[in-house]
């Protein structure tokens, strides 16, 4: 009789002990459709995390840039005519040369982005701009024919680059990380052209600051090295 009644205890328990395992599944797997982003992976950062990175490399890297561009288009045209005596006219055509330079190498230059991501070529542009800068700052006049259609070229392509990343921060705020991008951008236009004339007139001469815009081109370009997430295209 004592084994019969423990018998029949353990077939009560059985059907209790199987719902709750039921139940406990039913629970984790709701769980995991509801809320997945606690499932992930910790190490893979959440869609607004890898968001909010990218955007302050992009925000940092294009105050930055825009100090440069902004800065250059003011500066060298007074270095050309106050050290090298560049007439207007001169300074004209080499303007031209610039533009011709930015058609001749902005498909090759796109195609190469394609191929090692935009990560990749755009701080390389700004490093070889920042070379160029160096030269012109040693006083080679003669190198502004040549140096001026490679900047037209590279000021480009790093322009498209940079503006391909911002595209890629998030394709739910494109239209938030487009604004911040242009929004940093138009704020160099108030303080570069100040900064760069005041430091001329502080060193009594233009070479000095074509060394810090280069410095800022290495600085801009380091940073937007660190844009966390880009892939080149066909890559696995």
């Amino acid at each position: 009789m004592a084994e019969a009644g423990e018998s029949s205890r353990l077939r009560f328990r059985q059907p209790s002990l199987l719902t709750v395992y039921n139940a406990a599944c039913e629970a984790i797997r709701y769980r995991m459709v509801s809320r997945p982003e606690e499932n992930s992976d910790a190490s893979t950062p959440s869609q607004p995390s890898l968001a909010r990175r990218r955007m302050g490399v992009v925000a940092a890297t294009t105050l930055l840039w825009g100090t440069f561009v902004i800065g250059s288009d003011v500066l060298l045209p007074l270095w050309a005519a106050g050290d090298l005596g560049i007439s207007a006219d001169r300074w004209a055509h080499l303007r031209a040369l610039r533009m011709v330079g930015v058609m001749v190498g902005i498909l090759p230059l796109g195609v190469l982005a394609e191929r090692y991501g935009a990560r990749r070529l755009g701080p390389a542009c700004m490093v070889l701009i920042a070379g160029v800068m160096v030269a012109w700052s040693f006083g080679e006049g003669a190198g502004l024919w040549v140096g001026m259609p490679l900047l037209g070229a590279l000021v480009s392509a790093s322009f498209v680059n940079l503006n391909t990343l911002t595209q890629r921060i998030s394709d739910a705020r494109q239209g938030l990380a487009n604004s911040i991008y242009r929004g940093c951008f138009s704020a160099t236009a108030i303080f570069a052209p100040i900064l760069v004339t005041r430091l001329a007139s502080v060193w009594s001469g233009y070479p000095p600051v074509l060394l810090v815009l280069a410095g800022i081109l290495i600085a801009s370009a380091a940073i937007l090295f660190r844009y966390p997430g880009e892939r080149p295209l066909g890559s696995a």
